[in-house]
């Protein structure tokens, strides 16, 4: 009985951690996008990103223009580089869709 306990309580605190892991990932792009929305003069919800998780090669649109990301290998620092889509016409998908 304690052994199945204290599997359980394990398994909890790994999805523990999984779900605060996302959270925080969530939270870097959110800081991302309000950083580059203040430094183009654009409206938070004017700026989009492709993925929900900070890394190199994520973009990020500002109204026309799109961005690729590159972020330093210490994790505190970001550049932007304009970047031109290959196909003309983009789909945009809601979270959760």
């Amino acid at each position: 009985m304690v052994l199945l306990l204290l599997l359980l309580v394990g398994i909890q605190f790994n999805e523990w951690q999984t779900i605060k892991n996302s959270f925080n990932q969530k939270s870097q792009v959110t800081q991302i996008m309000q950083r580059v929305a203040k430094e183009k003069g654009a409206r938070k919800t004017a700026v989009w990103s492709n993925t929900s998780s900070v890394s190199s090669g994520m973009l990020i649109k500002v109204h026309d223009h799109i961005y690729n990301v590159t972020i330093n290998t210490d994790g505190n620092s970001y550049t932007l580089t304009k970047a031109t889509p290959i196909q003309s016409t983009i789909n945009y998908v809601k979270e959760g869709q």
